[in-house]
This record gives C-alpha cells, sequence and structure tokens, in this order.
C-alpha cells in the first residue's frame, strides 16, 4: 500500500447510517476541478457514501485533497488505488484520453466504476471499456449529469406524459465563456463535440428516444484563435422518428450566458433555461403559459446535479435499481459526438446509416 505523504498509512474512518447500510466506499482518481468543486464536497455531503482514498500525480493536490477530506488513503499511482481491498467504487475524474486505461483496470481490479464523460475518445476505446465491464460484472455509470437535474427531469416526464405531443424539433443554445485553460484547452480531449457538447447530444438522444441517423454541421475557429479547438458550431442531428435536434454553441460570449434547451412537438413547446433553473410549457391553444422552477442552490457546486448522479449511482449498487446513464448509452452519445466533429471538420453531412454504426 503507497504511504501517504506523511510516511505512514492514513487511517480510514467508516459511517454507519441509521438504517444499517454501510455507505458506498469511493475511491478516487484525478484530482482536478471537477473533483474538487463537484465530486468531493457532494460526496462529503451525504450520508450514502465515503471517500476513502484518492489517487493523483500532484502531491499539492494529494495534500489539498487529504486537508478536505480528513481521514483518506492517498496514492500517487493510482493502481494502488485499484488494489486498496476498501475502495468498492472508483470515481474517474481525469483527463480525457486516460479514461479507456483507468476504465478498463479498474473493472479488471474488481471495482464498480462512475466514469466522468466523455467514455472514451473514439469507439475502440468506448468498446474496450464496455468489454472489461462485461467480463467483470460490475456497473459502470457515466457522468453525463444533466440527466439527473431535476429540471430535465421534469422536462422530459412530462413529454413522455405526452404534454407537448410527439417531439418534432429541439434546439440546444449556449453562449458561454472559452473552455478552461489547460489540458481542455488541447486537441487530446477528443475536440469540442466530445469535451462540451456531448453534454447536449446525450440529451437528445434522451428526449428524442430514437435512431440518431444523420448529423449535419458547420463551424469554426473564429475568435478564440489561439485554441486549437472551434469556437462556434451549429450541428443538427436528424433521428428516425423525425426529430430533429439543433446545438448551437458559442464560446466567445462571457456574459448573460443562459443555456436553453426548447423542446416542440404537435401540440405544445416546453423551454427549460438551465441558468435559471425554470420551465416553460406552451400549449398551441392558449397563450397562457404554465411554469415550474426548482432550486438554484447546490451549495457551490460546480454542477448541481452532481449528488443526483451519486445518489442514483448508489441506489444502482445497494438497490438494484436500472442505471440511467450506462455504458450503452455514453457510448451512443460518442458515436454521434464524433459524427459532429467530422461534420464540422469539413465533411458537412454524416449519415450513420451508410456507415452501419446502428
Amino acid at each position: 500500500m503507497t504511504p501517504s505523504l506523511s510516511g505512514a498509512p492514513t487511517m480510514i474512518l467508516r459511517k454507519q447510517r441509521k438504517d444499517g447500510m454501510k455507505p458506498l466506499r469511493y475511491g478516487i482518481i484525478g484530482l482536478g476541478q471537477i473533483s474538487t468543486k463537484g465530486h468531493i464536497p457532494a460526496l462529503m455531503g451525504m450520508d450514502e457514501a465515503h471517500i476513502v482514498a484518492v489517487a493523483d500525480v500532484s502531491a499539492d493536490a494529494l495534500t489539498a485533497a487529504a486537508e478536505t477530506i480528513g481521514k483518506v488513503t492517498i496514492y500517487t499511482d493510482y493502481h494502488d488505488l485499484l488494489a486498496d481491498p476498501n475502495v468498492e467504487a472508483v470515481l474517474i475524474a481525469t483527463p480525457n484520453w486516460l479514461h479507456k486505461e483507468q476504465a478498463v483496470a479498474a473493472f479488471d481490479a474488481g471495482k464498480h466504476v462512475f466514469c466522468e464523460k466523455p467514455l472514451g475518445i473514439d469507439l475502440e476505446e468506448c468498446e474496450a471499456i464496455l468489454a472489461a465491464q462485461r467480463r467483470s460484472g460490475k456497473l459502470l455509470q457515466v457522468g453525463h449529469e444533466m440527466r439527473y437535474s431535476k429540471l430535465f427531469q421534469t422536462a422530459r416526464e412530462k413529454v413522455v406524459g405526452g404534454l407537448i405531443g410527439r417531439v418534432q424539433m429541439m434546439v440546444f443554445q449556449e453562449f458561454r465563456f472559452p473552455l478552461l485553460p489547460g489540458w481542455r484547452q488541447t486537441g487530446r480531449t477528443g475536440g469540442l463535440m466530445l469535451e462540451k457538447n456531448s453534454h447536449v447530444f446525450d440529451l437528445f438522444n434522451w428526449f428524442a428516444d430514437s435512431e440518431p441517423v444523420r448529423v449535419v454541421g458547420t463551424g469554426g475557429n473564429n475568435v478564440n484563435r489561439d485554441s486549437p479547438l472551434i469556437d462556434n458550431c451549429v450541428v443538427t442531428v436528424e433521428y428516425a422518428n423525425g426529430t430533429r435536434a439543433t446545438a448551437i454553441t458559442c464560446l466567445f460570449s462571457e456574459y448573460g450566458s443562459q443555456p436553453t434547451l426548447d423542446i416542440v412537438g404537435d401540440r405544445g413547446r416546453l423551454i427549460a433555461y438551465r441558468e435559471d433553473q425554470r420551465l416553460v410549457h406552451y400549449s398551441r391553444t392558449t397563450s397562457e403559459p404554465a411554469e415550474w422552477t426548482f432550486p438554484k442552490d447546490a451549495d457551490g457546486l460546480l454542477h448541481p446535479a452532481i449528488p443526483d448522479e451519486h445518489r442514483a449511482f448508489i441506489r444502482a449498487l445497494r438497490a438494484s435499481e436500472p442505471i440511467l446513464v450506462d455504458g450503452e448509452s455514453a457510448h451512443r452519445t460518442i458515436r454521434v459526438a464524433l459524427a459532429a466533429e467530422r461534420a464540422v471538420a469539413g465533411d458537412g453531412v454524416v449519415d450513420l446509416k451508410e456507415e452501419n454504426q446502428w
């Protein structure tokens, strides 16, 4: 076992829930912003979870995490974390190109895996992870947290309930600041469609509930010339049931951001305002809208739905509930994202049926 920075193994405290169920024991690989401002504070606020180990190549990151978490075992090599018998489930929160190696190793070590999106940077990586999962018999959940927000879950319930009829069109619009500097501003992430817009394509697949058959896209780098990534795009995904879904993204609009999902059916329209946490319904028969609002307070978390992601993961393990964002759905999202990347890069149109991808 790798010693702590002080030279001795760090002691582990075990919590016990009032219902007698032991909290899920997490090991976290990767201590960047998504962990320190998202997963770690979320897990520390949950009785259902206990962080028992963390791994990172940075001694400073390990020291900071130990100070935040308290009693926790720290590792500089994630393989040592995977060998730790106290770890039941592994959270992988490292740069995109490391997900495949680490997820496969975690499954081979007999751990359940919560992997941040994207599941991999190409289809071969995704398929390798899914094969390792099948060999292990363990669970996999992927971090597309937007599916777990109350805003989008309520919108989905209303769509499934027939409030707006059959979905015909969707538009997700986001005008925002550039991606954060560092590894996200490199070509190694798989591109903007994987690193950023995979969240949007995941929502499109969920709401359309049909096979994507064609992706049309255009975009470019018009303003953020020091970045290797495009900074604006318009991408449309066409589905077998006739639904069309368009993602409009701009990365040079720092203020006034209001990511919005507009869903139009043959009987009405739903608009989800992510920043306001507000859902508005317009029917085709009356001008008076209906409106629902949801709490914004997430205790300063990077993404408000992260606690709900983990509660769902824990229920899947402890109560055998189905995984909402499993490996197959994440794989499906990556196929759309990669097709979008190709379309924007110059192909213009990518026919998924012709490529036998579905």
